[in-house]
């Protein structure tokens, strides 16, 4: 069920991406309306797009670390890289945003790596 969710929720997400490209035109008309002239709203729904997306892309990656650790999946090669040492002391934001946005940690396995992409 929680496997179905996240893919589910992937999907949705990209959806989402897409209405916003649809409906933006209209969206931006009626924030200019309502006194957001200031507002740059090109930018904001760029913005938002890719975050949406990002998330987006990270979701099935979170899916196949998933099926991995049920032993469902074979995880092919394991691990692709070990950026640990690129990423240890200061850099531990970076380390943290890494692997929130793309959930391709320190030692990822392959399948997570090709899930991952856009």
């Amino acid at each position: 069920m929680r496997l179905a969710i996240v893919f589910g929720a992937a999907a949705l997400i990209v959806q989402m991406v897409a209405w916003m490209r649809r409906h933006g035109p209209a969206m931006r008309r009626e924030l200019v309306a309502r006194g957001a002239r200031g507002l740059n709203t090109r930018w904001l729904f760029r913005v938002s797009e890719v975050l949406l997306l990002l998330v987006a892309a990270s979701l099935p990656a979170a899916g196949i670390d998933q099926l991995i650790a049920l032993d469902w999946i074979a995880p092919g090669l394991d691990p692709v890289w070990d950026s640990s040492a690129l990423l240890a002391g200061d850099a531990v934001f970076w380390a943290i945003t890494l692997a929130l946005l793309s959930r391709v940690g320190r030692r990822p396995a392959a399948l997570a790596v090709e899930a991952s992409r856009p």
